[in-house]
């Protein structure tokens, strides 16, 4: 059975305008769960592919909310830092790409702002690795 969720925003960075569809596919392997996500854009009569995002839905066989419930309990236990880590991790599971969000999301991220560590490197310097 399909899961269907809404969105509440998403954003593609410099996309020109144009008419575009974003197909999201729930796919179980024998190698695990995985999302697979398609931006489409129309040109003329035909629709290209104009993205293609695979990830993971689960991680070690537990998906987002699993993640979400144990940041809650971290935190609950003054688990800060292990609870921010945590609520990282369910966001990313729970969207199937990084520029969308959900109501969901938005409240986990949140949740998540009340527990971030202070001393984390600014988020350029994990993006680009340098920790």
């Amino acid at each position: 059975m399909a899961k269907l969720q809404t969105v509440r925003y998403s954003f593609i960075p410099n996309l020109p305008p144009g008419n575009y569809g974003f197909v999201i596919q729930d796919v179980n392997t024998a190698k695990g769960s995985y999302t697979v996500s398609y931006v489409l854009e129309q040109q003329g009569t035909v629709w290209k592919l104009g993205g293609l995002y695979i990830k993971p839905a689960e991680v070690e066989g537990h998906d987002g909310n699993w993640f979400a419930t144990r940041a809650r309990e971290l935190n609950a236990k003054g688990e800060n830092r292990a609870a921010w880590f945590y609520f990282q991790q369910a966001r990313e599971l729970l969207v199937p790409v990084s520029f969308m969000s959900t109501i969901t999301t938005d409240k986990l991220y949140d949740e998540s702002q009340a527990v971030k560590p202070t001393d984390l490197p600014p988020p350029i310097c994990r993006q680009m690795g340098r920790l």
